[in-house]
């Protein structure tokens, strides 16, 4: 969906592919049966999308979702992925309290994975280990396709350098600012985003 200011006309423009809509469309509709999941602009649908639908079909490649528990400790709250927790940002807090003890969905995009640490403070307490699979070199990116015990289909998409190698076991960091969380079900609603400036306009 779209604004042609030239004509001062509005176009409605359907398409099956996100990134064309991302690229043409001012306002984005995400429909899934028949059914509007999210109406926004494209930086509201890709960084606070509704629930785990309008996520996982936005962005690629799509993002992650890790489930596991909400667990209250030493005056944390964390994410228990299993293998691993990952302690809950701050801005998260106020919206997981109340999910204590239930499973929820932890969405993070593969551009927000990192073999490196986002920060020093970050760096053991939002990270997993796991396991290195197929790597497809991509020119100066590359996608790194990973596993957990638990979750076996990761994807990583990371500066491209020799250090990451197929069959490796490593220890990948996520971007605490960048972490979604959502109700555990397939299409569950979401819960907390991290908050996004909305850009300037011209």
């Amino acid at each position: 969906m779209g604004s042609t200011s030239n004509l001062q006309s509005t176009t409605i423009y359907v398409t099956h592919d996100q990134e064309e809509a991302m690229t043409l469309g001012d306002r984005v509709v995400v429909m899934k049966d028949g059914i509007i999941q999210q109406c926004g602009s494209p930086i509201e649908v890709y960084y606070r999308p509704a629930n785990r639908f309008v996520a996982g079909f936005v962005g690629m490649p799509p993002m992650n979702f890790f489930e596991g528990t909400i667990a209250a400790e030493a005056d944390h709250l964390w994410f228990d992925e299993g293998t691993a927790k990952i302690v809950v940002p701050g801005w998260a807090k106020d919206a997981l309290r109340h999910k204590v003890g239930s499973r929820v969905a932890m969405g993070v995009r593969p551009q927000a994975i990192s073999d490196v640490p986002q920060s020093d403070q970050a760096a053991g307490s939002c990270s997993l280990e796991m396991k290195v699979g197929v790597v497809e070199f991509l020119g100066d990116k590359m996608e790194v396709y990973l596993s957990t015990a638990n979750h076996p289909h990761v994807i990583a998409h990371i500066e491209a350098h020799r250090r990451v190698m197929p069959n490796q076991t490593l220890r990948m960091h996520l971007d605490p600012g960048r972490l979604q969380f959502f109700e555990a079900d397939q299409t569950g609603a979401a819960l907390a985003a991290a908050p996004v400036e909305s850009p300037t306009p011209p």
